[in-house]
């Protein structure tokens, strides 16, 4: 009996991961898989153990689900274990996740939050199930929970989930249902000496099970095949922004106006939003919505106000605030195509002159200078106004009292570390003022871009700060940091701000002057007001992450833009600070929030868990790894155009270095690039020269009207490697022949590859 009861807990682990399954047709698909198999497999492991052990039936789910927590917050709270510190990191975790679950479309960022979410449901899944199989012996009730787990996902995408995911379940549910069902039938059969009246050998909880047996089949294809002929109604989800969009059409892209300091605006998401051609050589962002209202670490919508206008295609609209625009602004022509943004939005460069939805009418808002389409406008074109570099602020229109006193609130909970900011920041005029906070935030402040936000600090009382002062504190974050920090330091000085967010320029796609769009251009910049110029676009966003810094802040200017030729100034530029990493800032003493001793996980769990993972995989990688990196590197060196050939040939070095110990560059400009490995890298003359080389091969073959086949920079490139790994440690060499990176990139795409094959074919097939 203990030997069935174990198989049924090995197939209950099983089905529960089959399940779950897919889950990963709407998440990005990454590591956060494996520790989520690990917590499944170790509840049904536990539970084997302590049957075996003979534990009391009502004591093994306890222990499992003990098991479960401590791994979990082992896993996701390594550093939080204090009971005074774990409640309020789970807690903010689980907001991050909800945060996500509400306004990400699919495949939505596998966030640290969403990440504790998924493991949480899994794991209550699997134990769930290993009680009904294994631990009351009816695999039948397990069925509920395995459908639970597989209607998460069933009701949250738009075009139905592969056959083959609810197959499989079915199938292994059904195994269960056998399993149990022989076991039953060998404890009713007894041996006697004489004869006895004859008896059915079904459980008495399946008087009929071969009917059952025979039909089960049948029904399982039916309910597979069947959703494919009928029709249908529109798809209802069960999260609402997970999956948005309509049964029958491709899945359109929401914006959600409510950010959370705490959650990452920017994914990795390659979905495609839109693909324009323009007249300019430098685009600016373009805008998607505006707010002003910051409460509580979010931006939020703005109340209702009543100010959009009726207006008709190629009318001149006005510039909020302007009253002599064209003598302040240059007009440059915009051309959008398959735009795929939600109804209501429209992508622009702000302000707009004209615009031409193809269609009668629409609305201008007159106090955001947003055009509101009616429903989804898919191809359009506009022109739009620059202001010109010479221009600032003069006598002219105020801005009226209802849009100016939100637009003038300062955060209370952050007000002081920004005041003590903005401080030695301020300057004769707030037009000043507010280039040297776009140059404090930019790059003279030490401050850092990244996607991974710093570690939570405490005030001198022990209280967690707010996450605009923890930002100012520990000069860490992304754009909506950046741009937050700057509108709050603006109101501080009586200058009224707001905050924009839309998406950056995009890359070229090739063709001339056309660019395409994607959803991990997502981006936020602050909106600053001045009298006789009106809501002015700043840039605090370090360039490697954002757009050149507008030119009428020309001084201030350190970026490099997305889409435009970069300079030969740009090459050459200090990046200090990007390299000053999360400083700490002139604000009130803090300290790391879980840094004392009694918050850490106990010492041997660490060395116990490394002296497992290089037993068991240490010299299985020696073998297997080298020849995935090798196989990788062959793959690139298939013939391609010249511009692919040569981006293929950068992204072998990217990798050829990291296997050497250097981190892989954030998305950015060739020259961003090149400015983030002359810090990262000890390179001597030869290994710059090789560096530049390989840059400027890049930048022809990215930016080139016509790319020239005689590109390549193969020749740099091993140069480059040659110099590194001459100057690296005999250990780094070491690693990077037995142990390369780039293989676990290789086992990284497998594993992609494998598991959206399923959701792939079965869009591919409704289609």
């Amino acid at each position: 009996m203990r030997r069935t009861a174990s198989a049924q807990a090995m197939l209950a682990a099983v089905a529960t991961l089959i399940a779950a399954w897919p889950l990963t047709s709407l998440i990005e698909v990454g590591p956060w898989i494996w520790p989520i198999v690990a917590l499944v497999v170790g509840v049904a492991a536990l539970g084997i153990a302590l049957r075996a052990l003979r534990t009391p039936a009502a004591l093994i789910p306890l222990l499992q689900l003990l098991l479960a927590v401590v791994a979990i917050m082992l896993i996701y709270l390594p550093h939080t274990l204090s009971p005074t510190v774990l409640v309020d990191a789970a807690r903010a975790l689980i907001e991050d996740g909800i945060h996500t679950v509400q306004v990400a479309a699919p495949p939505a960022p596998a966030t640290v939050g969403l990440r504790f979410l998924i493991a949480f449901a899994v794991t209550g899944f699997a134990l769930i199930t290993d009680i009904c199989a294994a631990t009351l012996r009816a695999p039948v009730l397990a069925g509920v929970p395995l459908l639970g787990a597989f209607l998460i996902s069933a009701a949250n995408t738009a075009i139905g989930l592969n056959p083959v995911y609810f197959v499989a379940l079915a199938a292994l549910w059904l195994t269960m249902v056998a399993t149990q069902h022989a076991q039953d039938l060998q404890r009713d059969v007894t041996v006697r000496t004489r004869a006895l009246r004859p008896r059915t050998l079904e459980s008495p909880l399946s008087g009929h099970g071969h009917a059952a047996r025979l039909i089960a089949v049948p029904v399982i294809i039916a309910a597979a095949l069947l959703p494919t002929v009928i029709p249908h109604a529109s798809a209802h989800f069960f999260a609402q922004g997970l999956a948005r969009g309509t049964g029958d059409g491709p899945v359109t892209i929401g914006f959600a106006t409510d950010l959370d300091l705490s959650a990452d605006l920017n994914s990795t998401n390659p979905s495609p939003v839109l693909t324009y051609s323009t007249s300019s050589l430098v685009t600016p962002p373009l805008r998607v919505t505006v707010t002003s209202t910051y409460r509580d670490g979010h931006w939020v919508p703005d109340e209702a106000v009543t100010s959009a206008v009726v207006s008709d295609n190629n009318t001149v609209l006005p510039v909020p605030g302007v009253t002599d625009a064209d003598s302040r602004f240059t007009t440059a022509s915009l051309k959008v195509t398959g735009s795929a943004l939600a109804s209501g939005f429209l992508a622009a460069p702000y302000p707009l002159r004209t615009a031409n939805l193809n269609r009668d009418v629409w609305l201008f808002d007159e106090r955001t200078g947003s055009v509101q389409p009616s429903g989804t406008v898919k191809d359009y074109s506009l022109t739009y106004r620059v202001l010109k570099d010479n221009q600032e602020p003069s006598d002219g229109e105020r801005l009226d009292p209802e849009i100016s006193e939100p637009a003038l609130a300062v955060d209370q909970a952050s007000q002081a570390a920004v005041r003590r900011t903005l401080a030695p920041l301020r300057a004769s005029t707030q037009w000043e003022t507010a280039k040297n906070i776009q140059n404090y935030l930019r790059s003279s402040g030490g401050f850092t871009y990244s996607l991974q936000l710093a570690q939570t600090r405490r005030d001198s009382d022990g209280q967690p700060l707010d996450p605009l002062s923890n930002f100012l504190a520990t000069k860490q974050g992304y754009c909506t940091q950046f741009a937050s920090a700057m509108v709050m330091m603006a109101r501080a000085d009586g200058i009224p701000a707001r905050l924009a967010v839309g998406f950056l320029p995009g890359d070229p796609t090739g063709t001339a002057n056309q660019y395409s769009v994607v959803q991990s251009d997502a981006h936020a910049w602050p909106e600053l007001w001045f009298s006789g110029i009106g809501w002015t676009r700043f840039e605090p966003t370090p360039g490697i992450r954002a757009t050149n810094a507008p030119g009428y802040t020309a001084d201030q200017q350190t970026g490099v833009s997305r889409n435009a030729q970069p300079s030969e100034d740009d090459s050459d530029s200090s990046s200090a600070g990007a390299t000053s990493g999360a400083a700490s800032s002139s604000s009130a003493p803090v300290t790391p929030a879980g840094s004392s001793t009694a918050n850490r996980a106990p010492a041997w769990l660490g060395w116990a868990g490394w002296l497992f993972a290089v037993i068991a995989i240490g010299g299985a990688g020696a073998v297997v790894l080298p020849i995935l990196a090798r196989r990788r590197r062959e793959s690139v060196a298939v013939d391609r155009p010249a511009p692919q050939r040569v981006e293929a040939q950068w992204q072998q070095l990217v990798w050829d270095l990291s296997d050497l110990g250097a981190s892989a560059p954030p998305p950015g400009s060739p020259r961003a690039l090149e400015r983030h490995y002359r810090n990262e890298l000890h390179l001597s003359g030869d290994g710059q020269r090789a560096l530049r080389q390989a840059v400027q091969t890049l930048e022809q073959a990215r930016y080139a009207g016509s790319a020239d086949d005689r590109l390549d920079l193969r020749q740099d490139a091993q140069e480059l490697v040659h110099d590194v790994r001459r100057s690296a440690s005999a250990t780094m060499r070491l690693r990077a022949a037995l142990w390369p990176r780039s293989a676990f990139f290789a086992l990284r795409d497998a594993g992609v590859r494998v598991m959206r094959t399923p959701a792939r074919w079965w869009a591919d097939r409704r289609r």
